[in-house]
């Protein structure tokens, strides 16, 4: 559900912060940016995934090697979507600005952000009843 709420928020947003129309041929961008924030909150969501009780933070995501592999692959496979011609026209994306950049960030890390705060407190509350 969290997911939802970031691309649904990426998608009012590239509207609103961006500037992109809907009607005049920019919903594509719309569309790219929040395309865009549905992969990179799953592959970072993959890191929270590691432990179920350590906070992503604190787990270093090098020790395991076929997951950063796994996240540059698709990264790169992302990226490749965004910006190599033939792949933009047969995924109908457009390469985001700067400042389309930093709405994909936020709204692809405050997912992955409230789930790990929600592990944390998790972790806390059961040292809390063990501890009474």
């Amino acid at each position: 559900v969290l997911y939802s709420v970031g691309a649904l928020l990426a998608f009012a947003l590239s509207h609103y912060w961006l500037g992109y129309s809907w009607d005049n041929g920019e919903l594509a961008k719309c569309q790219t940016v929040v395309f865009t924030v549905l992969v990179i909150s799953q592959l970072f969501h993959a890191f929270n995934f590691r432990s179920e009780t350590l906070s992503i933070f604190k787990a270093p995501p090098w020790k395991n090697k076929y997951l950063m592999g796994a996240f540059l692959i698709s990264m790169g496979l992302q990226m490749a979507a965004i910006y190599v011609p033939f792949m933009q026209k047969a995924f109908q994306t457009h390469a985001p600005s700067a400042s389309g950049w930093a709405l994909i960030l936020a709204c692809a890390l405050i997912p992955v952000f409230i789930l790990d705060r929600v592990k944390v407190i998790r972790v806390w509350w059961s040292k809390r009843k063990a501890a009474h």
